[in-house]
């Protein structure tokens, strides 16, 4: 049976977007050159494969767990390299840390981690290294390792861009999204949204 290749992902406000969207557009060349509809700027919650038949049930239950949730007051704290890609570091809030921790548990048993190419969206010339981490989070990114951030691009970010920022950058967020994977990780469509209450 198919699985899809998912990221139970927070959607940050609209200036946040349009910041992320600037931020990647600087970065050149970038292979993931973010978009406000096509490569979401987005902060990963929960990331791996879900059976294809799965799918309404899996919604159901991040539906329960977004329930019990409020909107969630972030920061980002900085702009950090980290030798492949660049990203916004978030704080790890109780508020956000708390959020990942109940979805993984409430979603153990539907949770994939042996995504395969065609579980990606346009999977074609996709990096290898795309489907290490989708399959390697639960080990390598999960619980203790948990890391909120927002992927602006591969690459290293213009210094003069960098120095535009005033940093930190408070804001609320209050949709929850299940996205298709695509290449390097990028939320490529929305599955179904929700708002935390």
């Amino acid at each position: 049976m198919k699985k899809v290749a998912i990221d139970i992902a927070l959607i940050p406000p609209k200036e946040i977007i349009d910041l992320s969207v600037e931020m990647s557009k600087s970065m050149q060349p970038n292979k993931i050159e973010l978009h406000p509809t096509r490569q979401i700027p987005h902060i990963t919650l929960v990331m791996g494969g879900v059976l294809e038949d799965d799918l309404p049930k899996f919604q159901k239950i991040v539906d329960q767990v977004v329930m019990k949730f409020r909107p969630l007051d972030l920061q980002i704290m900085g702009i950090n390299y980290t030798g492949a890609s660049t990203e916004f570091s978030i704080q790890k809030s109780n508020q956000i840390k708390k959020l990942h921790q109940r979805l993984l548990q409430e979603l153990d048993g539907f949770l994939k981690f042996n995504c395969e190419l065609d579980s990606l969206y346009d999977h074609k010339n996709t990096n290898e290294k795309t489907l290490f981490w989708i399959n390697g989070f639960e080990k390598y990114r999960a619980n203790d390792d948990y890391r909120p951030h927002i992927t602006l691009g591969l690459g290293g970010l213009d210094e003069s861009a960098a120095e535009k920022i005033k940093l930190p950058i408070k804001f609320k967020v209050e949709k929850i999204a299940l996205c298709h994977l695509g290449n390097f990780c990028t939320c490529r469509k929305i599955l179904f949204e929700t708002d935390l209450q």
